[in-house]
């Protein structure tokens, strides 16, 4: 059987840990003969086909510039019934999956391999809602596949964790002042930077001395600006440069996440190259596999995130071991063994049959009368009445479900994850 694949996915990001999978995930494929295509979401105004392809390469445009589901779905099945690959992989894209059904049902001999890089009640009822037609659950963290059990037998559920590159220089000690770092998306929403303001301000009343650096972009960068003048502001950092430079001279890496993170590669990166993590307890901390060493706080507990910072100035020994406990235990997530798993996931996918059943046809209800006429795309496109949204996310919706019972779902990956302890 050909080895062609499909990823579609939104182009409102080049950057970020997705991103960083997508780039190992590209390159494992090209490299072991398959035929790849990426295909990419446009909106109005944030999914940029073109910008994205000058970091990732050829992309085919999907367009949804209408701003209906009827639009989006149609968009990705067009793409789908030309490419007609063996293999699909939607990211982040959330009406990609009733798009695959349909393309399923009119005769496209392909498989849906769903990777999840995120744990939340949306995602995961997605996956429930459509398991007729996922072919394969790829997660990156155990509490996914985990939660998922119901619903899929163990055939269908694979966990391949995400990786990171080795360290390329030789971490310093801290003389004097911790240093402490935040790296990635700078937003409040999903990352709840603005703890760093709460966690800085705690630290100078109990009188640690320290220096913060944050390295990322994003749109609450310009409040924290305000609340934390004082910090050091890098800006976007290429990869090669956090490497380099960056995590070989931190001590400690912060996460504040509240819910959302599957695998903080972040903190993977910065453990591999001598950082202690201090990080919130999200759901899937434990059930990510590197959290053997560090300290977790509950989210938004800046009295505890504080204490295991000051025990790390307070004790240099203690900073020193467990900074090379951090380095051993990242050592065993590596970018190559990410790459083999999720090949022989997807050369085990090759041999079965696809499956097919009855999905859901219910999405997203847009915004505007409009929407609700039976030809609303077609006018729409007609009169080129494309919507403004607010952001990416909304131009083309990472998710489809909306959750009656969301802290129940949350209630409920917590107390799996807390088993994995």
């Amino acid at each position: 059987m050909p080895k062609s694949i499909l990823f579609c996915l939104y182009s409102h990001n080049v950057w970020g840990g997705i991103e960083n999978w997508l780039h190992e995930i590209l390159a494992a494929h090209s490299e072991a003969g398959w035929d790849v295509t990426l295909a990419a979401a446009r909106g109005k105004r944030f999914n940029d086909p073109e910008r994205f392809a000058r970091t990732f390469g050829e992309v085919i445009p999907f367009d949804g510039r209408t701003g209906t589901a009827e639009g989006r779905i149609t968009a990705v099945q067009r793409v789908i019934e030309k490419i007609r690959p063996s293999i699909v992989v939607p990211v982040g894209v959330g009406h990609a999956l009733p798009a695959i059904g349909r393309a399923k049902a009119r005769g496209v001999d392909t498989r849906l391999a769903f990777p999840l890089h995120a744990i939340n009640a949306q995602l995961l009822t997605d996956a429930e809602e459509f398991a007729a037609i996922v072919d394969l659950i790829v997660g990156v963290n155990a509490l996914q596949t985990k939660y998922l059990s119901r619903f899929y037998p163990p055939g269908r559920l694979v966990i391949v964790p995400n990786g990171t590159h080795p360290a390329v220089a030789a971490h310093s000690m801290a003389q004097g002042a911790l240093r402490l770092l935040f790296a990635g998306r700078i937003d409040q929403h999903s990352k709840r930077v603005f703890d760093a303001v709460a966690l800085a301000a705690e630290l100078r009343r109990r009188e640690i001395p320290f220096h913060y650096t944050i390295a990322g972009d994003g749109p609450s960068l310009p409040e924290l600006k305000r609340q934390a003048p004082d910090f050091d502001y890098l800006g976007y950092v290429t990869p090669e440069r956090l490497f380099s430079d960056i995590y070989p001279n931190a001590d400690v890496v912060t996460v504040f996440s509240a819910i959302g993170e599957a695998f903080v590669l972040v903190a993977i990166e910065g453990m591999i190259n001598g950082c202690v993590p201090v990080v919130s307890e999200w759901p899937g901390i434990h059930g990510a596999g590197y959290m053997k060493t560090g300290f977790v706080f509950p989210p938004g507990n800046i009295a505890k995130a504080a204490d295991a910072i000051e025990r790390l100035w307070r004790d240099s020994s203690l900073l020193a071991k467990m900074s090379r406990e951090s380095m051993e235990i990242a050592n065993e997530f590596t970018w190559s063994r990410t790459r083999r798993l999720w090949l022989e996931a997807m050369d085990a996918l090759l041999t079965r049959k696809p499956v097919i059943g009855p999905f859901p046809m219910r999405t997203r209800v847009t915004a505007g009368r409009l929407d609700r006429l039976p030809m609303a795309e077609e006018i729409r496109r007609l009169l080129r009445r494309y919507p403004d949204f607010s952001d990416g996310w909304g131009e083309w919706p990472g998710t489809l479900s909306g959750v009656a019972g969301e802290q129940q779902v949350i209630a409920e990956l917590t107390r799996l994850d807390r088993e994995e302890v």
